[in-house]
């Protein structure tokens, strides 16, 4: 026969049994919400750092070519500056060789080429020169029989001649003014910024 004390001791073993099973139980659903709490926060973190990392690097990149974009135009500025520079340069000294071929007897024969071709162009036509041109005009103009007038004009500053119909309908630029403007403008298309 089975002994109370036996009794109560068969009786403890299966209640620890029992708890035993019941901690067990406990003890795998929590291991197994908290595996389920640490991977959801382990995605949650890594979508938090996959956006911080894609926000720091956009904004690493739009700085970066914010900064490019300004070294690009700093440059662009002293290129054209640099051009500016050299056209003013170039410029100057084609305009002192004009003003040195403007005293030059090669002038006078340049002059006389001009006034024949504005008047095979033009037919009866006036004249148009710089104050300093006008006894020379006048000289080679008399060779030809449609130059009818010859005018004093003050918008010619380097030299050459300019002539219109004698209706004014017709205007025909050929000053050396208006060739080293036409060069100047033409100096920026053949010299491009880059």
């Amino acid at each position: 026969m089975v002994t109370q004390d036996e009794r109560v001791e068969r009786f403890g073993e299966l209640i620890n049994k029992k708890a035993n099973k019941q901690v067990k139980k406990h003890e795998d659903r929590a291991a197994k919400l908290l595996e389920k709490e640490v991977a959801a926060l382990e995605t949650e973190l890594a979508h938090k750092l996959d956006s911080r990392l894609k926000f720091e690097s956009d904004r690493i990149n739009a700085d970066t070519n914010k900064q490019i974009s300004t070294l690009e135009n700093e440059e662009k500025l002293k290129l054209a500056n640099k051009r500016e520079e050299i056209k003013a340069d170039v410029f100057e000294i084609v305009r002192n060789k004009l003003s040195d071929f403007v005293t030059s007897d090669e002038y006078a024969a340049f002059l006389k080429e001009r006034v024949k071709a504005l008047c095979e162009t033009l037919g009866d036509c006036s004249l148009y020169c710089r104050e300093e041109d006008e006894t020379l005009i006048r000289r080679i103009s008399a060779d030809f029989d449609n130059v009818k007038d010859v005018i004093v004009s003050k918008d010619i500053k380097i030299g050459g001649i300019s002539a219109s119909s004698p209706d004014g309908e017709v205007f025909a630029y050929d000053t050396l003014d208006v060739r080293l403007q036409k060069c100047k403008d033409d100096f920026l298309t053949i010299v491009p910024l880059k």
